[in-house]
């Protein structure tokens, strides 16, 4: 059973799945077929030795595509305890609605709810649209670029509501020499439009093990930057995820 315990941990344990920005890139299909697709994920690790460490996670991805648009949805939410203490929570879902076409230029807006403990983001909702850039695409990689506006209201447990408006922009570039092998390298940056020292970056890179069946392996590490974050929260921090990924 050590072989096992040991797999089920690789796949499943999150080192930290602190997620101040969202990323989207790696969840969209770049040529989806029509009607309804995604994938699911779902992590349940429990460990017990001088302490006991429960974790849960569940991620799910759907999207319906036609020749004129594309509707995605994002569900996630992760939870993690240490002898009944909570040490993460956090959840989001995402919307969101892509005008599709022959052009280069793409319309797209979203809608957004997030909670996470780690940060101290008690609750932020955000609502915007913006375009998003064919920059380049073949066969085996493609580069795409967007810049959407966009209002946050944020509450903190001990700060007063907050209300903004952001500028999001963003690279994306995936890389599929091997089919079986496909890397996906991201970058966004967020400031606030009222004052652009309060920003945020986040940079991410993510391998997706494919088989030939429905299962794929997924690796994923990001490093993350917030200029002026919650009283008590880091500025920076890093994560590595590793995942168990379902198509349908």
């Amino acid at each position: 059973m050590k072989w096992y315990t040991f797999f089920f941990t690789l796949c499943f344990f999150t080192f930290v799945n602190a997620q101040q920005i969202v990323n989207m890139e790696g969840r969209r299909f770049e040529n989806p077929r029509n009607g309804w697709q995604g994938n699911a994920e779902f992590g349940a690790n429990y460990t017990q030795i001088t302490t006991t460490l429960k974790q849960l996670s569940n991620r799910i991805f759907v999207i319906h595509h036609n020749p004129k648009r594309n509707i995605l949805f994002v569900n996630d939410v992760s939870f993690v305890s240490v002898d009944n203490r909570n040490l993460l929570n956090n959840a989001f879902q995402h919307f969101r609605y892509i005008k599709q076409g022959d052009s280069v230029v793409f319309p797209e807006a979203f809608a957004q709810l997030q909670f996470n403990q780690q940060l101290d983001i008690s609750l932020r909702a955000m609502v915007g649209a913006g375009l998003r850039f064919k920059v380049y695409k073949d066969n085996k990689s493609f580069f795409y670029m967007g810049n959407v506006l966009f209002y946050e209201h944020e509450q903190n447990p001990n700060l007063e509501s907050q209300n903004n408006l952001r500028l999001s922009s963003y690279a994306s570039l995936d890389i599929s020499e091997w089919d079986y092998l496909p890397m996906t390298l991201v970058a966004y940056l967020q400031p606030k439009i009222t004052d652009i020292n309060d920003y945020r970056i986040s940079l991410e890179a993510s391998l997706l093990f494919r088989s030939k069946g429905k299962f794929s392996f997924r690796s994923q590490a990001r490093y993350v930057f917030d200029a002026d974050p919650p009283p008590g929260i880091n500025k920076m921090f890093s994560s590595f995820n590793n995942s168990l990924v379902y198509s349908f």
